[in-house]
This record gives structure tokens, sequence and C-alpha cells, in this order.
């Protein structure tokens, strides 16, 4: 199956896109208001989303495989309410452009695709736009 890739050119410098996903705080600003984030290699991970309209919380558990300082980030899903998403890996990678970065994301390790892949991309979207804002300055949409 195709891995999921976005690639966003941003305003924030190279330290603050790489906090955006190497940090509780920067996971919570634009992704997942509901987190417990492993700031060390090995460490696990929970976010937890939940909203009015879900019967019930969707929780995903993670741990942190690589954190490269102002580089790469690395997250092994370890299991998950949607079950697609067990052994994919969630890579982020950070670069400078300018006096911003550049970020590339990749959800890969897909073993089938179907409504469950089809709904990560759609969601992806959603959070990748977020991400964008985010880093760019502007209002962000965590869940």
């Amino acid at each position: 199956m195709n891995p999921i890739k976005h690639q966003l050119n941003v305003k924030a410098p190279v330290d603050t896109a790489y906090a955006a996903f190497a940090t509780e705080k920067g996971i919570k600003d634009w992704w997942c208001a509901d987190s417990k984030v492993g700031e060390a290699p090995g460490a696990p991970t929970t976010l937890r989303f939940v909203k009015s309209d879900m019967p019930a919380p969707v929780v995903m558990h993670f741990e942190t495989e690589t954190l490269e300082p102002v580089k790469r980030v690395v997250w092994a899903c370890t299991a998950n309410d949607n079950p697609a998403w067990v052994g994919t890996k969630l890579v982020w990678e950070i670069g400078a452009n300018g006096g911003g970065s550049v970020v590339s994301f990749t959800h890969d390790g897909w073993k089938e695709g179907g409504p469950l892949y089809d709904s990560t991309v759609e969601g992806w979207q959603f959070f990748i736009a977020s991400l964008q804002s985010y880093l760019d300055g502007g209002p962000a949409t965590p869940q």
C-alpha cells in the first residue's frame, strides 16, 4: 500500500518545527489536545481524541523510535482503535528553507487499503492543514 506523504514549506524555523513533533506541547498545539507524548527514544505516547459526534474516544498508542534534534522524529504505532494503523510508522523530517523550514511527513507501513486507510488519508489532510497553519503562526485545529 502506498505511504501517505505530505511536504510543507512553513515560516517556522527548524527548532520550532522540530518541537511540533518531538514534544507534548507541540503535539497538543496542532494535533491532539489530550496527549501524553514520550519525549525520549523508547518512550510511549498516547493520543486520545474525544469528539461529541463520536460514541467513544479514539485512542492511539505509539513508541518514540527516533529523535534527531531539529532533523527527524519517528513514531511506531503499537496499538490503535483503528487496527490498520498498528505496525505503521509516522516520520517527520525537518530541514531549513531560508528563514523557515521544509517539513516532510510520511505515514508508512500499511498492509492494505480500504475504508480505514481512506479515512486516515482524509484525517491527515485535516491535521496537515492544522500543522501548516500552526507552523505559519496562525490558528491550529487540534482535536
